[in-house]
């Protein structure tokens, strides 16, 4: 039998990210891909975290995420928890791998109005498939004998912009970075910040300085930051939040930087791999403002390659996320 871990997380519908297209097939109601992306690492650092314990051997340093490669299958249901399980592939001194396969249950469950989270039992439902599969990687902290990156952050190369104003005052990310979409929700008068969970984030004009570039030399900034203090003693709590807010959006913008922004067709991420530089620790957040730099140097058979990088409020390299996905304009044939 293989060993594995249940993990129940809060309902998390983020209404940021469009969940109903409009085809000849039937239309569904999706949850955002980055919620079952940082929940599976999570549930593989709490396998880590169960099996230290039970070893009884103190380790120097903490066994932090060092790479989440995480592959999307089937849409997952915000009317549903969740399942993970998680298989130990590989365990080593300082390097660790956890299998993690995800799955919700056949049927819609009830959120308990007191809590805002599921039923524990419904994780002993009838499963469907596995929606979401991703291979979590770990490594001991450690000394750096070299610590090398680029020579200027996004703090100094877009220096007179971010100067312009405070980060509170830019505009918060769109509820769904798609023109059209964008019309509808100014047209409703409904501007507010919107329900995306766990960051403040703003969203800094660049339109600029992505004026006449090409658009794999176009550069999107958000900076974000904890809604609430995340336990500083969790640094892999801290790393999921980042990979969680490195898919924000991130298709839809390069949809609208290709003009597809009133002709939206379909995106979807197929593959998503993020990578820690540091050790966990230095991934803690507190108040200070971090920066996504997100960039899409290749675009091509209705795919794109989006790169996202993550800057502490120091200007430091803490990670990189790379993602594959689709992003393809309306079919007019394929509408209903």
């Amino acid at each position: 039998m293989r060993p594995s871990i249940c993990l129940e997380f809060p309902a998390v519908q983020c209404k940021e990210q469009p969940t109903k297209t409009k085809t000849k097939k039937s239309t569904t109601t999706g949850v955002f891909g980055g919620v079952v992306y940082a929940q599976a690492p999570l549930a593989a650092s709490r396998a880590i975290e169960a099996d230290e314990k039970q070893s009884h051997v103190t380790q120097k340093g903490y066994m932090g995420i060092h790479s989440i490669q995480g592959v999307f299958t089937v849409a997952g249901h915000s009317d549903r928890p969740f399942v993970h399980e998680v298989t130990a592939m590989h365990t080593g001194k300082s390097f660790a791998t956890r299998l993690v396969q995800t799955r919700q249950p056949k049927k819609a469950s009830v959120v308990d109005p007191a809590t805002g989270i599921f039923n524990p039992s419904d994780a002993t439902e009838e499963l469907n498939g596995v929606c979401f599969t991703c291979l979590t990687t770990f490594k001991r902290s450690m000394p750096s004998p070299d610590d090398i990156q680029e020579q200027q952050s996004p703090q100094v190369r877009f220096a007179e912009i971010l100067a312009r104003k405070r980060p509170e005052e830019w505009e918060r990310p769109r509820i769904v970075h798609i023109d059209s979409v964008q019309d509808q929700v100014l047209r409703s008068g409904q501007t507010g910040p919107g329900t995306f969970p766990v960051l403040e984030m703003y969203r800094v004009d660049m339109e600029a300085y992505n004026k006449g570039q090409a658009v794999p030399e176009r550069r999107e900034l958000i900076l974000y930051r904890p809604l609430k203090p995340i336990p500083r003693d969790d640094p892999n709590g801290h790393i999921v939040c980042h990979a969680f807010e490195a898919d924000r959006n991130g298709l839809t913008m390069l949809g609208c930087h290709l003009g597809y922004g009133h002709r939206w067709g379909r995106a979807a991420s197929l593959s998503y791999a993020f990578y820690v530089h540091v050790n966990a620790e230095e991934a803690v957040m507190g108040d200070g403002w971090w920066i996504q730099e997100a960039s899409w140097p290749r675009v091509a058979a209705g795919r794109c390659t989006m790169i996202s990088k993550t800057w502490s409020p120091e200007g430091r390299h803490v990670a990189t996320g790379y993602q594959d996905g689709m992003v393809v304009p309306e079919d007019p044939n394929m509408c209903v």
